[in-house]
């Protein structure tokens, strides 16, 4: 899966995995999934991926990364999901 980045509320920016991508009314949003670290077998830390949605606003592409494999839900003419592949990531960020 490509990078992305992530914006936290602290304007703090993580790069995280980028899973999906769904077009809704007010904008895109991203499943991501970011790396944490949780106790492993015998104590030992291990890195595990959590996945979450992102809202719009709060990710941006990476300039050169190809976001054309990224499974992606398109809004229809008439509002409602459509299932489809995307060739560019269409996310604007004012940031």
């Amino acid at each position: 899966m490509p990078p992305i980045v992530v914006i936290l509320p602290d304007a703090q920016e993580v790069r995280v995995r980028l899973h999906a991508r769904q077009q809704m009314k007010d904008g895109w949003r991203y499943q991501v999934g970011i790396l944490i670290w949780q106790d492993g077998v015998e104590g030992i830390a291990e890195a595990v991926e959590q996945r979450m949605w992102v809202a719009p606003g709060h990710a941006r592409p990476i300039p050169g990364v190809s976001y054309e494999h990224v499974p992606t839900q398109r809004l229809s003419a008439t509002g409602t999901i459509v299932q489809a592949v995307h060739t560019l990531l269409t996310c604007s960020y004012s940031g």
